[in-house]
């Protein structure tokens, strides 16, 4: 067989000459009869062969050419199994010499003042007489992608190496691109990454059934146990795809086909660590909502040392990465053979872990009431405290942006003469909640906080607060102004706390950006 085809490709390269031959005369023929005119009507003997208007003469051969190739072909399609096979496995190669012919034809009849015997719209009437072949070796290369993928999962017990994956799938998808590199394979390249992207999605498929989802995967009092063990090999596994998917060559023409897939590995290999980050986040959550009970009204405490809820979060996130995030590579950059434009997962992780915690922290450290002097300095320490522990355990904290700069606004803010607030630049970095929370800490204990109005716990105000926007906050704090307003003009006082005038002010200056926003809109 392999003798069999070697003839019959040494046999089609001899053709491509034969079908050659014939074009370049009839191109020949052509620029002969359009130079020579009838010696007494003067009428141009091409205008006699073919009419003005029409095709020319080499167009309407070159049609009829492809019409036969396309008719020879079909039949052997049908009818000839082993030219059916051979021109199906080797379509690329196939591909190759056709538009070999196709660019011979070109350049030899390329001269300056005369149409070429074939036009670049020429080639894709000929590519389309070897349709069905295309067709075939498309679903063949689809199939070769799918098989790769199924036999990596044969076992149906254990996952594959990342080594396997490489050797069996990678190699095949690079082969299958490889084939169809060149520029005048757009078409079929763009198929045959199709049929790739189907294959990447049956990878994640069967990969979700070994994700862990029960209790076990979510634990953190102990060390990680065999489930999440799994799901941190499996996340691996698919971040590893991932990357070397975004390394393989594929011609831009024929990423966005890709893209998909690439989406759906990426996804899946969060889905294994989601759940285990999402507890990890409610229990670092739970340390810092002691904030509202360390009791910064007193100067008695020491201000050299962290706050104990402090010295419980760092202890508790030094303990998950030991235990879960090293071993999960959360905040570690993963390693990648060429350049993406999205993060490594565990580091994404990492920073939105990172970034919770300080917005979480500045939130509740903005409603902590009342503060003394001493107070300030210890909430100070704490929150030194708390931005090298993310450093060291989560994500280098000054690359955070927003957040970070929040933090470090809050320091400074607790010190500004009341006064000086409205003014500040400080209250560029902060959100405004969080400055309106600061200023009624800073009131009389007749003026509440809005989750004391609302009867909420301070974790379930924060839920709320994560689910609407500044306005509604806003809305919340006025609310809280008005019960203090009327209860205070109940009470007979001649005047209100310092605070009131500037929340009033920081609140109708949000108001009137959100009307003229709705009014630009």
């Amino acid at each position: 067989a392999a003798r069999w085809k070697e003839t019959f490709w040494t046999g089609l390269e001899k053709a491509m000459d034969q079908l050659k031959e014939p074009v370049v005369t009839v191109w020949h023929l052509q620029r002969v009869l359009s130079k020579k005119r009838d010696p007494v009507s003067h009428v141009c003997f091409l205008d006699v062969v073919v009419k003005p208007g029409a095709k020319s003469l080499t167009q309407l051969f070159w049609s009829s050419l492809c019409d036969v190739i396309g008719q020879h072909f079909s039949h052997a399609y049908k009818t000839h199994a082993f030219l059916r096979d051979t021109l199906t496995e080797g379509y690329p190669h196939a591909l190759k010499l056709f538009k070999g012919l196709f660019d011979s034809l070109q350049s030899e009849t390329a001269i300056k003042g005369v149409q070429c015997a074939v036009l670049t719209g020429d080639w894709e009437n000929l590519q389309g007489r070897l349709k069905l072949y295309e067709d075939t070796y498309v679903k063949a290369s689809e199939q070769r992608c799918l098989d790769a993928v199924a036999s990596l999962f044969s076992s149906g017990r254990s996952l594959p190496s990342t080594e396997a994956v490489r050797k069996v799938f990678l190699a095949r998808v690079e082969q299958e691109l490889y084939d169809v590199t060149p520029s005048y394979a757009g078409s079929v390249r763009i198929s045959i990454v199709e049929g790739i992207s189907k294959a990447v999605s049956n990878f994640a498929e069967r990969c979700e059934y070994y994700i862990a989802t029960g209790s076990e995967a979510r634990q953190v009092q102990s060390s990680a146990n065999n489930a999440q063990l799994r799901n941190f090999s499996l996340s691996s596994l698919l971040q590893d795809l991932h990357e070397s998917l975004l390394s393989l060559p594929v011609p831009q023409d024929s990423v966005e086909f890709l893209g998909p897939a690439m989406e759906k590995v990426y996804n899946m290999a969060g889905d294994c660590l989601t759940p285990l980050v999402r507890v990890m986040m409610e229990r670092l959550e739970l340390c810092l909502l002691q904030v509202h009970g360390e009791g910064y009204h007193t100067d008695e405490k020491d201000t050299t040392l962290p706050s104990k809820y402090v010295v419980d979060f760092s202890e508790l996130l030094r303990h998950f990465r030991a235990e879960f995030l090293q071993p999960a590579r959360l905040g570690m950059a993963h390693r990648s053979k060429g350049s993406s434009a999205i993060p490594g997962l565990g580091v994404a992780l990492a920073r939105k872990m990172a970034s919770r915690c300080l917005v979480f922290f500045v939130r509740h450290a903005s409603m902590a009431k009342p503060v003394t002097e001493g107070g300030k300095l210890r909430l100070t320490r704490d929150m030194a405290e708390l931005e090298l522990c993310v450093s060291q355990n989560l994500f280098p904290v000054e690359q955070l942006g927003p957040p970070y700069r929040a933090l470090r606004a809050l320091r400074p803010l607790l010190f500004l003469e009341l006064a000086a607030i409205s003014e500040s630049p400080l209250l560029q970095e902060l959100p405004l909640h969080v400055v309106l929370h600061h200023l009624i800490a800073r009131a009389t204990m007749d003026l509440q906080m809005p989750f004391e109005r609302m009867n909420l716990m301070p974790a379930q105000y924060s839920l709320w607060l994560d689910e609407h926007d500044e306005m509604d906050a806003w809305k919340g704090v006025k609310a809280c102004l008005d019960a203090y307003a009327k209860k205070t003009t109940s009470a007979g006082a001649s005047s209100f706390d310092p605070v009131y005038p500037i929340i009033l002010a920081l609140g109708a200056k949000l108001e009137k950006q959100v009307t003229n926003a709705q009014r630009g809109a």
